[in-house]
């Protein structure tokens, strides 16, 4: 029997996966060989292509509880997309707390 009282919120999981699915794509064109400001490093870290996430993820590391703090703070929408993406990509946005 299939249980109709879900506990997760689909719908906005679905949102965030094909936002995440349109950064990849911006990504692509944009053909960039390194990343050199903390926003570029948050939308990598978002990214499906591992590699990409890896290193947004490591760029980010260190400033998780200065600069990013700060500026999340500052985009609460993008800390909910985070947490919505992390559901589904693991490897995306590692540097968001619990």
């Amino acid at each position: 029997m299939i249980d109709l009282n879900l506990k997760r919120d689909f719908g906005r999981e679905l949102v965030a996966l094909a936002i995440a699915e349109l950064n990849d794509g911006a990504m692509e064109l944009l053909r960039e060989d390194c990343i050199s400001c903390l926003e570029a490093a948050v939308f990598y870290s978002f990214s499906g292509h591992k590699a990409w996430a890896k290193a947004g993820n490591r760029w980010l590391t260190p400033f998780v509880d200065t600069w990013l703090a700060d500026w999340l703070r500052q985009r609460p929408v993008i800390e909910e997309f985070a947490r919505l993406l992390r559901v589904l990509r693991p490897s995306a946005a590692t540097w968001l707390r619990a």
